[in-house]
């Protein structure tokens, strides 16, 4: 398994921690309790059945916002170990609550909540399993790669009997044979008009100039 894997994992179960146990915003606005994205869905959760007639309110809304970004990143926590599903789980359910308030109601906008240190982690967290979930890519795919190329190269030595085929290199050119010299070239000619000898390369007779 690669290592970024193995982080991401460790990245998740400090998600899941800090959803727990890390303050992290006040929704009810400026001055109140801080609660950790936990126990804000569970209050939403109790709350919302006695909110069923005003389906538009802003309170409503408030609450889908928040109980989304939290199964989202209670699902991206626990699928740590797969880092590119958990950071986008992460990043999605943490812009909600981020800039969802805002679109819902001007009222988050003149009296804005204030978020904790669970906000931040998590934030924090989340990228970190983008950035996790790139690497881990680029090393499996590497793998993948030299994994193809030791089947590609298994299958060169088995076609070549168990013997591994270095490429052919040229070979040098030949240098030219030198014509070989007979015996019967390096012996003088004699004339047959006045029989002197010649050399052996004679044309005509040195002595009487007829032709040999």
């Amino acid at each position: 398994m690669h290592p970024g894997r193995i982080i991401g994992a460790f990245v998740g179960i400090v998600m899941l921690a800090t959803l727990l146990l890390l303050p992290f915003s006040n929704v009810n606005g400026p001055g109140a309790t801080q609660g950790t994205l936990w126990s804000i869905f569970v209050s939403f959760v109790n709350s919302l059945g006695s909110t069923s007639g005003a389906p538009t309110s802003g309170f409503v809304n408030l609450a889908f916002i928040y109980q989304i970004a939290a199964i989202l990143i209670v699902v991206g926590s626990l699928v740590g170990v797969y880092p590119v599903a958990s950071g986008v789980m992460g990043v999605i359910g943490l812009s909600f609550v981020t800039f969802g308030p805002y679109e819902i109601s001007t009222t988050y906008a003149s009296n804005p909540v204030t978020f904790g240190a669970g906000f931040y982690v998590l934030w924090v967290a989340s990228v970190l399993e983008l950035f996790l979930a790139y690497w881990t890519w680029r090393g499996e795919r590497k793998v993948l790669v030299d994994k193809e190329l030791a089947a590609v190269r298994g299958a060169e030595v088995w076609s070549a009997g168990g013997q591994i085929r270095e490429p052919e290199k040229p070979k040098p050119a030949a240098a030219p044979k030198k014509p070989k010299t007979t015996d019967a070239s390096l012996m003088p000619i004699v004339c047959p008009t006045c029989g002197s000898t010649n050399p052996p390369n004679a044309i005509v007779c040195k002595k009487c100039a007829s032709p040999l």
